[in-house]
């Protein structure tokens, strides 16, 4: 900048890392950097002859004009050009670039010194080539860099000639990709572009196109523009800035180094009034000046923030993710101008970042459907907003997927919001991590309920109606922004040992700081104990935080202690407390016993404190395993759930005992006394959490595996809670199985959950008795839930409700006899299995409706006097079954149409017409779906011909007779709709009843439609075991009873014809059954 003053906007952009560098190749970059484009032009044309002055596209087209197959040759040529030997270096301009931090790049450049550069200054760099990456760059890359015209490495990706210039100008958009997130938030800065250039801009409006009218001012570098290119490109809110490359960066890197801001926290000569480690508390932003070790990740992390609208925290447990931020990256982005709400999860994440915005904007709470809506009523147009969602992992671990999906539906409509301007940070345990896969895929649509009594399993196929097959992923770019934690390299361990300590007036002996970090043996130490016992240092050489920390907090306690000083009162740190001169040696770490024993006895020696404390060992002990969770990490409860648990675990702990409560509370008081439980406030609640996941995880190899399968249960059951409360949604079947296996350790339940349970177990019809007698037992209204789910609009809720109340006695009789005249054949059939078990004598059969009952018994088959294939007349002994009243309807066949999703119209005024045109296999699924079967031949044939009453004595019994019509033995034109009627159409079901019914009541089995039947067309005497009920089989199947377009010969009842099973035809429709008892619930119950 030396011709110029810089634009203090882009020297703040710089300074905070959110400016987006193009790097062209228009100007040189120094003496021991690659040839400039003009440069090799000129060079191609001197070697082979060809017109000199040409653009490199333009000369290398006409070199392949003359050359047309040495493509080879030309790559050859620019390898000589870009890696000569020896080979070419980073320029001055590389090194200024990696030093003012940018950390995205385009560049038109075919070498690799501006990622050589990055790397030598230590830098991780994930190269694109052609919209690919070069090299993965793993978790949270420093830089990336976009090679827009292709790498020297990849010599098929290398763009030269015009025709390669067309095709990359035609898909610009698709190359910039990577960086189009950047972009989009950041001002751009073209280095080395030549401003009259028309392929500059091309790229510019490539990469600004989807920012319309709300482009940020962006900048070119160059130095001697025209009047005529400074007017033109300010016309699109581009600044030129008349320098050279070298001068501008090395001027812009003075200005970014005065303004860019230092960690801050700490004043030199400042004495901290308060303990200098945290021993397993987080550091706070008001620990800022003891918070030591991480000066260069807090400024990258920020950075990164700063750099897209989410970031993704992750690392081991005990990396310090919590403190880095709270004390690292948060005060850094106050400073900055933004406001941060720091957020856990607990519960309703979406509720979570509202309460926490408000705390952090001190708003009232605000409405506002959705989270987008909530940010642009809290923070209007101008507003500057991080949210930090701190511990994600426990969304996984509270919440249900429900909650979860409704989560990243709304965090993703949030991540394109600029006016106002929201981002956010998730942080995690690396362990996780997988788990936001999630968030990258499509939502899929609810899932369909599960099978109830009486249904198959192609009845619950497709996808439920009125929901799409699924949603675009809410946040695919999840782990685009994203930086892994790691734990502290000796260097910055050191730091965070003796800094501290420093600056509370305490000094480090030297041979201490290197034997806890493993750079030196304990002096007169056994060999195999020199370092292992000693030494703080992991395998790796790395330093974990919480082992620092704990190690660092005794020695300084005992040193303090020694001197014959106390530690601040809790309240009084930096206000009266100040720290007195202190030495840690190695002689005070020796008498301590080391790391590994100090490691080990840091909650043993806590337990042994606590009645010293006026609280219990036992009930301490409890206590921890109340509060870890499943997976061994640490659990956040209130009072509240704390006494439950207590209750739960314990069953001598009474919570109505004003002596248990009194004790368990001293207890608690204790262990936060004692560092190892740490309270904490999400707005007027009080939570307690153990003090890190690493005690979390000590504590948890004191619990056996039942008793981490109840907990595992109850926290199943506290996420479905929390989705019941928010999304009115009842527990699924697995999660139910789940927490029914857990329930005898499951003691204390409230009426809430009771309820909870109760209804899910209905809805699924899974252990409703057992769920049924102890929310009863619990207070819960039972009676008026069971019932009241036979009114619901959902057939399949109505159907398990059937199932449910049949399960719970002779009581609900009367109800479910009612269900018996609904219109969906699923509840009938539950309804029908239901009285079967409740009252066997069959009395309530009088109230059936759609269904008519067939008992079981023989009837005769076939027609001697009939056709060949009718004959012989034979004997045949059927179970009890139900068959259906009526063919079904058009109206009942679109119910099914419309459920699983296929179109299906009625023909006009039709809707009580039998539906035809359909296949023996679209016979055979809706029946499935309707939880029935097709009737055998068999079946139909009794229910159409068999009259059970003694030709002798004419009274109802076992002997009966068979009737040549479903009505008698004569045929008669108005009992039926045949040829003989001259109406040549399907008439409405019940048209001819009851004169046409057969003796069992079933109507229309004489004419109007065939009604396909499950059985395959073999010659009598009928055998169901003979072969001919092989559904699989694609042979023809046997259809009865006739139609309208056929004479009386077709009614007669042993009439068979058959069909192949994919054929349609506007005369064939169907008629389904049920199987009586004995009955096996598919359901499970």
């Amino acid at each position: 900048m030396s011709s110029t003053k810089g634009p203090g906007e882009l020297v703040e952009n710089v300074a905070r890392g959110s400016c987006v560098l193009f790097l062209g190749a228009d100007h040189s970059l120094g003496e021991t950097g690659s040839p400039t484009r003009v440069q090799l032009a000129a060079a191609l044309s001197g070697q082979y002859g060809l017109p000199p002055g040409q653009s490199l596209a333009d000369a290398a087209q006409d070199f392949l004009s003359q050359q047309p197959r040495n493509r080879h040759g030309l790559i050859t040529f620019l390898r000589n050009q870009v890696e000569p030997k020896p080979p070419l270096q980073p320029t001055d301009v590389h090194r200024a670039i990696v030093d003012l931090g940018f950390d995205a790049v385009v560049t038109a450049w075919y070498d690799n010194l501006m990622e050589r550069a990055y790397q030598a200054a230590g830098k991780t760099v994930a190269g694109v080539v052609q919209g690919l990456d070069v090299a993965y760059a793993g978790h949270g890359q420093d830089v990336i860099i976009v090679k827009l015209y292709g790498d020297i490495k990849q010599p098929d990706s290398l763009v030269l000639t015009r025709r390669d210039m067309m095709r990359v100008e035609g898909n610009l958009a698709q190359r910039l990709e990577d960086v189009r997130p950047y972009v989009r938030l950041r001002p751009i800065i073209f280095v080395g572009w030549d401003p009259g250039d028309e392929g500059l801009a091309r790229l510019y409006t490539a990469a600004t196109e989807s920012l319309g009218e709300h482009k940020r001012r962006n900048y070119i570098v160059w130095p001697h523009p025209k009047p005529e290119e400074v007017a033109w490109w300010q016309e699109d809110n581009v600044e030129i800035i008349p320098a050279a490359p070298l001068p501008f960066l090395r001027a812009l890197g003075r200005l970014v180094r005065q303004q860019r801001p230092l960690q801050p926290g700490y004043r030199p000569g400042q004495v901290v009034g308060k303990l200098p480690y945290k021993f397993l508390n987080y550091f706070d932003p008001e620990d800022r000046d003891i918070f030591c070790g991480r000066e260069v990740e807090a400024p990258l992390v920020y950075r990164m923030t700063l750099s897209y609208p989410l970031l993704t925290l992750f690392g081991q447990s005990g990396v310090g993710k919590t403190s880095l931020l709270r004390a690292g990256v948060v005060p850094l982005l106050v400073e900055e101008g933004y406001a941060c709400a720091y957020v856990r999860a607990l519960g309703d994440p979406l509720q979570a970042i509202r309460e926490g915005v408000c705390r952090a904007l001190t708003l009232e709470n605000l409405g506002g459907p959705t989270l987008l809506d909530f940010f642009r009523a809290a923070l209007g147009d101008e507003g500057r907003l991080v949210v930090v969602l701190d511990q994600f992992e426990e969304l996984f671990i509270r919440t249900s997927k429900r909650t979860r999906k409704r989560f990243w539906r709304e965090l993703g409509a949030c991540l394109g919001l600029t006016s106002p301007e929201v981002r956010f940070i998730l942080s995690l345990r690396e362990d996780y991590l997988a788990e936001l896969d999630e968030a990258r895929r499509p939502l899929r649509p609810e899932r369909r309920p599960e099978l109830v009594e009486g249904q198959r399993p192609e009845s619950v196929e497709g996808p439920v109606k009125g929901l799409a097959e699924g949603e675009p992923a809410p946040v695919p770019t999840i782990l685009r922004n994203s930086y892994r934690l790691t734990s502290l390299e000796a260097d910055t361990a050191y730091l965070a040992i003796v800094e501290p300590a420093r600056r509370a007036r305490c000094t480090v002996e030297p041979q201490l700081a290197e034997v806890l970090l493993g750079r030196a043996e304990m002096p007169d130490a056994p060999d195999a104990e020199a370092r292992s016992v000693w030494s703080l240092a992991e395998a790796d050489g790395t330093i974990p935080p919480p082992s620092l920390q704990i190690v660092m907090d005794r020695l300084y306690r005992q040193a303090l202690a020694d001197a014959g000083h106390q530690p601040p009162p809790p309240g009084e740190k930096g206000k009266t407390w100040q720290p007195p001169p202190l030495t840690l040696t190695l002689d005070l770490y020796r008498a301590l016993d080391g790391a590994g024993e100090i490691l080990a006895d840091y909650v043993t020696g806590a337990l042994d404190e606590v009645p010293k404390r006026e609280g219990d060992r036992e009930t301490a002990m409890t206590l921890l395993k109340v509060m870890v969770t499943s997976q061994a990490t640490k659990a956040a409860l209130d009072d509240t759930e704390m006494v439950a648990g207590i209750a739960e675990a314990d069953p001598d702990f009474d919570p109505e005992d004003e002596q248990d409560i009194t004790c368990l509370r001293a207890t608690r008081a204790a262990l936060v006394d004692l560092r190892l439980v740490r309270s904490f406030k999400v707005g007027d609640d009080a939570l307690y959490e153990l003090a890190h996941d690493l005690m979390a995880a000590e504590i948890a190899t004191w619990i056996g595996e039942e008793e981490m399968q109840a907990k595992l249960a109850r926290e199943l059951l506290r996420r479905e809670m929390d989705s019941w409360h928010s999304l009115g949604k009842l527990i699924e079947p697995g999660a139910l199985q789940l927490i029914h296996e857990q329930r005898q350790d499951l003691r204390r339940l409230n009426a809430d959950e009771l309820e909870l349970l109760f209804r899910s177990a209905l809805d699924a019809g899974h252990e409703v008795a057992y769920w049924f007698g102890r929310a009863r037992e619990g207070g819960v209204n039972v009676d008026e839930i069971a019932l009241a789910g036979l009114q619901d609009k959902n057939f399949r809720t109505r159907a398990a409700a059937v199932v449910a109340l049949g399960r719970l006695g002779e009581r609900f009789v009367e109800p479910i006899i009612g269900m018996l005249a609904d219109d969906y054949p699923q509840v009938r059939v539950a309804a029908i299995h239901a009285l079967e078990r409740l009252r066997p004598d069959g009395a309530w059969r009088e109230h059936l409706k759609y269904e008519c009952y067939v008992p079981a018994g023989e009837f005769v088959m076939g027609d001697d006097q009939g056709d060949r294939d009718e004959k012989p007349a034979h004997k045949v002994y059927l179970d009890a079954f139900y068959i259906g009243q009526y063919p079904v309807t058009n109206a009942e066949y679109k119910r099914y149409m419309d459920d699983i999703g296929r179109a299906f119209d009625i023909p006009a005024g039709k809707a009580d017409h039998p539906v035809v045109s359909i296949s023996w296999y679209d016979a055979r699924d809706y029946a499935a779906w309707a939880g029935m079967r097709l009737l055998t031949e068999a079946e139909w044939e009794k229910a159409a011909s068999w009259e059970e009453v003694d030709k002798e004595t004419g009274e109802r019994g076992d002997k009966g007779r068979k009737r040549k019509f479903p009505w008698g033995d004569e045929f008669d034109r108005n009992k039926c709709n045949t040829s003989e009627s001259g109406i040549r159409d399907a008439t409405p079901v019940g048209k001819y009843s009851p004169q046409g019914d057969s003796f069992y009541g079933c109507a229309d089995m004489g004419g109007n439609v065939w009604e396909w039947t499950s059985s395959l067309h073999k010659d009598y005497p009928y055998r169901a075991d003979d072969g001919r009920e092989d559904m699989a089989s694609s042979d023809t199947r046997v259809l009865q009873g006739g139609s309208f377009s056929n004479d009386q010969g077709s009614a007669r009842c042993a009439f068979r014809v058959d069909y192949y099973p994919d054929y349609r035809g506007r005369y064939r429709g169907v008629r389904v059954g049920v199987a009586a008892a004995p009955f096996s619930p598919a359901s499970g119950l």
